[in-house]
């Protein structure tokens, strides 16, 4: 796993790390520094075949997309966490272009903490449930890999939340599998 850096172009009060727009405590990660590492793990015999980004919002990182391309030149599978709003919607066309050029090794994990609105906007930010899911139509058009990471902080179970998800998923025409993990 690498820490992409603490800016994230919102501010959730259940934020572990405390990212926000102006929390730029932990500096970016460039790429040569990601390279470095994974180099250093490969010179040492580890296995490594599957690299996690996280962060704040790793798509606000400006060196995002060399980062997603030399991983992936070096044939490792890469899972980005994301809000699936703005940085992203941004970086879409390239990111886009790297899943073609690569398919099947890149995979977003899209932070929609609920199926609804007035929930996710409570962890998230008031509009940002449309937000996301704009964008993960864009994202599901494009075919690109993506895995939903919801919660069950309202008292549901797994059950019901599973339920809501898939009905969501109909209702805006989203590719997605709400029964699996």
């Amino acid at each position: 796993w690498f820490n992409t850096g603490s800016l994230c172009n919102i501010d959730c009060p259940h934020c572990f790390m405390e990212s926000s727009p102006k929390n730029d405590s932990l500096a970016h990660l460039t790429f040569q520094e990601v390279l470095q590492y994974v180099k250093r793990a490969r010179g040492i015999g580890q296995p490594l075949e599957e690299v996690g980004l996280t962060g704040g919002e790793p798509f606000m990182n400006p060196d995002i997309i060399p980062m997603l391309e030399g991983l992936l030149w070096m044939g490792l599978k890469v899972l980005v966490l994301t809000n699936a709003l703005k940085p992203l919607e941004n970086n879409l066309k390239n990111v886009e272009r790297l899943h073609k050029a690569h398919p099947g090794l890149m995979t977003l994990r899209v932070s929609l903490d609920h199926f609804t609105a007035a929930k996710h906007d409570e962890e998230r930010g008031l509009g940002n449930f449309d937000r996301t899911l704009t964008c993960l139509r864009r994202a599901c058009d494009a075919g690109l890999s993506i895995h939903i990471a919801g919660r069950r902080l309202w008292g549901e179970k797994e059950s019901e939340v599973r339920a809501g998800f898939a009905g969501l998923f109909v209702q805006n025409g989203l590719p997605m599998d709400a029964s699996s993990d």
